[in-house]
């Protein structure tokens, strides 16, 4: 359930404020909760977001008018996922972690490397049992243009997660939708 956008201070201290000030973020931040899920995270107040029936949140960069056919993003967007995994589970094969990211990628993606990373600070209230997960994908056989994916998967407060950012493969702005997914992640955590 969503409950509401609050203001956050542009300049926090620690990691999170160096990340801040190299690429996503050294815009202003605005603060999303999920009280059906149990997290909080920020992300740059220029983006936006549209939260599906089922909870999940669609974090981009565009206008929706702006949106391509079948919900793909235009050129120069981007889309961050949050995806529980009680959410997917029924169709996906597999209870683990490593089981969810290998039905994941079976299909329609290359370049596939997968690394362990550590968590963002440890504590019970944030991320633990971080996987990244980085591919090209393309979503039909005829599609011209590969788009990129850049996915952790992670434990938070028992719970299993996949945060995923979407966007063309040879955008030029691939580093600046990086470094979103990446201040968005070490926001991550639960109330």
């Amino acid at each position: 359930m969503f409950t509401g956008w609050r203001p956050i201070l542009k300049l926090v201290p620690g990691v999170f404020g160096m990340l801040l000030a190299v690429g996503a973020a050294a815009e202003e931040q605005k603060a999303f909760t999920s009280g059906e899920y149990g997290y909080r995270l920020r992300l740059p107040r220029s983006w936006n977001v549209s939260v599906s029936g089922n909870g999940i949140p669609t974090i981009y960069n565009y206008d929706p008018k702006d949106a391509l056919p079948q919900g793909l993003f235009p050129e120069h967007g981007a889309d961050i996922l949050l995806i529980p995994f009680a959410v997917v589970q029924p169709a996906t094969k597999g209870h683990t972690l490593t089981e969810w990211i290998h039905s994941n990628t079976a299909h329609g993606y290359s370049n596939v490397v997968v690394k362990q990373v550590s968590s963002p600070n440890g504590s019970k209230h944030r991320p633990s049992d971080v996987v990244e997960v980085r591919a090209d994908f393309r979503r039909a056989p005829d599609d011209e243009e590969l788009q990129r994916t850049v996915c952790y998967y992670f434990t938070l407060h028992g719970m299993k997660f996949r945060l995923m950012l979407e966007y063309w493969k040879d955008d030029p702005r691939s580093a600046y939708f990086e470094s979103v997914l990446d201040a968005v992640f070490r926001s991550l955590e639960s109330p």
